[in-house]
């Protein structure tokens, strides 16, 4: 740092661009080294499962840094032109990272023309340009099965009823004055119309059902509690 202070301006200057050069021909060489490196998978007997993996824990990077290494290295090992692109300066290490998963081939000496001395944002608008998305992302919509004739018509209707939750209602053993007598062994008229109609439930609404479902059960209810009194009383 002392020596830099003591620097002219223009001297300054004129040193930036040296070492950025030797800056980029040492990272192309890098590049070049992992590229040899995932030839070999080298890294597998050091005990590490991928090349992404040897970067972070065996050479220090961190992770942004790591996956563009990993992601160029496996370029360069499809493209190896891209290396001459790399050590020139023409792209630089994020515009590759970006064009690797677009890069073939075949595409690949007129996308790498366009490409040269722009910035990131440039060759976002380039890939963009070159492999335009659609604005909304595609989705499954779920189609109803082929049916036909008033079977396949009733299923339909049926399948349209909400479900909802059947609880029977509470059920106590007194019998209000004037009410229609329900035996332990019988039904009464209402419950067998309850009946009735829930064995053909394509008539019956939900609250039909949960209706009819209480009433099919209050006479088991009655009848227990009838004979837990006859045991007490006797």
């Amino acid at each position: 740092m002392t020596a830099l202070c003591t620097l002219s301006d223009c001297e300054l200057v004129a040193r930036l661009p040296t070492l950025v050069q030797a800056e980029r021909h040492a990272m192309a060489d890098v590049i070049e080294h992992l590229v040899e490196m995932e030839r070999r998978r080298l890294y597998l007997r050091l005990s590490v499962s991928s090349l992404y993996r040897y970067c972070i824990e065996r050479l220090g990077y961190g992770e942004d840094a790591a996956l563009k290494r990993h992601r160029v290295a496996k370029l360069a090992l499809r493209l190896p032109q891209v290396l001459d692109e790399l050590r020139a300066g023409t792209i630089h290490l994020t515009g590759l990272f970006l064009l690797s998963r677009h890069l073939t081939d075949d595409n690949a000496m007129t996308l790498l023309h366009e490409a040269r001395g722009k910035s990131r944002r440039q060759i976002e608008e380039l890939i963009v340009r070159w492999f335009p998305r659609s604005d909304v992302p595609p989705s499954l919509t779920p189609i109803a099965p082929e049916v036909s004739g008033p079977a396949g018509a009733e299923q339909l209707r049926l399948a349209a009823v909400p479900r909802t939750n059947v609880r029977a209602l509470p059920v106590t053993c007194s019998k209000p004055e004037g009410s229609p007598h329900i035996g332990a062994s019988g039904i009464g008229e209402d419950a067998r119309r309850a009946a009735r109609s829930a064995a053909n439930p394509r008539l019956m609404a939900a609250s039909e059902i949960a209706m009819a479902v209480s009433m099919m059960r209050r006479p088991r209810k009655v009848q227990e509690r009838t004979r837990r009194l006859r045991v007490v009383f006797a």
